[in-house]
């Protein structure tokens, strides 16, 4: 996600929703370069270790993964809860 798309979210949003500190730190333009990859799903919050995490497919193929997403930002964001399947607990 670029720095401008996410000046557009704060724009919509509010400027609360966006921890800029996080943005500055990330380096470069890109803040993440999953481009090969499809988000299949909303964030969600594991029911038993609380990690938000988002269920993704390859474009190429039809294989499902979930991936934890960063929680430097999404620690406060509300979520529905949902199961990871990567913890232990």
């Amino acid at each position: 996600m670029t720095r401008t798309r996410i000046a557009d979210i704060a724009y919509y949003l509010g400027e609360d929703w966006v921890d800029w500190k996080v943005v500055r730190n990330s380096g470069g333009n890109e803040i993440s370069s999953s481009r090969n990859i499809l988000t299949t799903s909303k964030p969600l919050r594991c029911t038993k270790c609380n990690r938000a995490f988002e269920t993704k497919a390859p474009i190429s193929g039809t294989r499902l993964s979930n991936g934890i997403l960063p929680s430097d930002i999404f620690a406060r964001v509300p979520l529905n809860r949902g199961e990871c399947g990567m913890c232990d607990g």
